[in-house]
């Protein structure tokens, strides 16, 4: 019996989700494409691999079994994988980025496209996704690197961080926004209208409490840290639902300025000490770069560097 690589990728989906539509979206299929495709599996196997309840999906003792056996497969196959990068460098091969939200906008984007401008042999992908899921991605081998907030890293010894520059952060709303007619500005003042972000980092919310019940940090904020009233995972998304609405959002000055200078967002003129981003390269400890993973790494400093100096 032959085992399929990609089946068995979808067999690993299907538990980690507990879900067969979460698992199809993750996998990028129909959901009919990967009932099809377990039940070749299963046909293959002699037995069922997972039982659906009303709890979502559960592996059978016979799905445990094959589940271990295929999480193990498919390191191997990652670990070949990366042996046969090492040898091709960057004129071939493959490259996985994990990278959050922020930083994709700020500075990753243009980092992947001088890499393939230099190296176009290679076989990119990118992932975005929030820290938490991209710092477990790189300890799971998921990833080659990721660029996300450190805040996760901090107390993880299997972990090497390249540190990259901090970029001051503001509040911005679109510009016939009722609070850029208020000549003083208070986080009151921003706290009755919604914020729009990503899952923010504890230390930022740290910064934005304490200042009563109509702050931007309001009661409902504080009993779920890291949860704007609007949560989006795309600064795009950020970026449009601010446009449309009376949303305030947070930015870093080069992510706005095309549309600041076009007249369509403005900064807010409210200074909030040590909001700003701090991100970083993650990669697993004990574990050589991939000759394209250093190389899109010397790349990515290059534009942060400047990205700071503009």
């Amino acid at each position: 019996m032959d085992l399929d690589l990609k089946r068995l990728r979808q067999v690993v989906a299907i538990a980690e989700e507990r879900n067969f539509a979460e698992a199809a979206r993750k996998l990028a299929l129909s959901q009919p494409a990967l009932s099809r495709s377990l039940q070749v599996l299963e046909t293959d196997l002699g037995g069922r691999l997972f039982d659906r309840g009303r709890g979502g999906v559960t592996p059978t003792p016979l799905g445990e079994r094959v589940i271990a056996h295929a999480r193990s497969l498919l390191r191997q196959a990652e670990e070949a994988r990366r042996d046969i990068d090492l040898v091709l460098g960057c004129e071939a091969g493959t490259l996985r980025i994990g990278v959050g939200p922020y930083p994709a906008s700020i500075s990753v984007g243009l980092a992947v496209a001088r890499l393939i401008e230099r190296h176009p042999g290679l076989e990119i992908t990118v992932q975005v996704n929030d820290a938490e899921s991209l710092t477990r991605q790189v300890l799971e081998a998921e990833v080659d690197l990721a660029v996300a907030e450190l805040t996760w890293t901090s107390i993880i010894d299997r972990l090497n961080v390249v540190k990259l520059p901090k970029h001051p952060a503001s509040f911005f709303c679109r510009a016939i926004h009722p609070l850029v007619r208020s000549r003083t500005l208070t986080l009151d003042d921003i706290g009755t209208f919604p914020l729009v972000a990503t899952p923010l980092p504890e230390r930022v919310w740290h910064l934005l409490r304490g200042a009563g019940p109509g702050t931007v940090a309001s009661h409902r904020a504080q009993n779920s840290a890291r949860r704007p009233r609007i949560q989006v995972n795309n600064f795009e998304l950020i970026r449009r639902i601010v446009l449309e609405s009376d949303a305030v959002g947070l930015a870093t000055a080069s992510q706005i300025s095309d549309d600041v200078q076009a007249g369509l967002l403005q900064t807010l003129d409210l200074l909030v000490p040590g909001l700003e981003s701090n991100y970083g390269v993650i990669i697993l400890a004990g574990r050589t770069p991939s000759p394209a993973a250093e190389a899109f790494v010397e790349i990515l400093r290059q534009v942060e560097a400047e990205v700071q100096a503009a």
